[in-house]
């Protein structure tokens, strides 16, 4: 239950603003808090701003099995989560990123990750944000977040990300 309560957080944190902030680098998870600062800079707000927006959010309470684009009933509490701070900030659009582990053919892990993509905006929907809001992208089994070589990594591997876009 530890990730679902650090999922929630990043959540809440990453919707929190709307401001921009620019992209994470690679490796990077955005979502995590900014290392402290000595001297103020053009990438650090102002006293008594608010804090900036993540640009990413890896979901790690949606899970999906092998071989599918089914989303499992636990994962509900999280995409209603992520709907509901939607809701409260509609001028943000998201894409949706789909992503496979790499156990089949190139064509049909990038099909594969479209079907994921898309089961979590229908989901988003479905609990009342705009289609027109969020964007879906599949990415296949590019960019693994761990080692395909075991069941453990490929059930990670097997995800979606959200990223707000302008």
């Amino acid at each position: 239950m530890r990730w679902l309560a650090a999922t929630l957080l990043a959540l809440a944190v990453a919707f929190s603003t709307a401001a921009a902030v620019a992209d994470a680098a690679p490796g990077v998870d955005a979502s995590a808090p900014a290392p402290a600062v000595d001297a103020p800079s053009a990438d650090v707000p102002p006293v008594g701003s608010p804090p900036p927006l993540a640009r990413r959010i890896v979901l790690r309470g949606i899970k999906f099995g092998s071989d599918t684009a089914y989303i499992e009933p636990a994962s509900a509490g999280v995409l209603e989560l992520v709907a509901e701070q939607l809701r409260e900030h509609p001028e943000l659009r998201v894409r949706i990123e789909g992503y496979t582990d790499e156990r089949a053919s190139d064509a049909y892990n990038l099909e594969l990750s479209h079907e994921r993509a898309e089961s979590v905006k229908r989901i988003l929907v479905g609990f009342g944000i705009a289609a027109s809001r969020l964007e879906v992208v599949a990415l296949g089994e590019a960019q693994p977040i761990a080692s395909n070589a075991s069941a453990e990594g490929r059930a990670l591997n097997r995800r979606v990300e959200l990223k707000v876009i302008e």
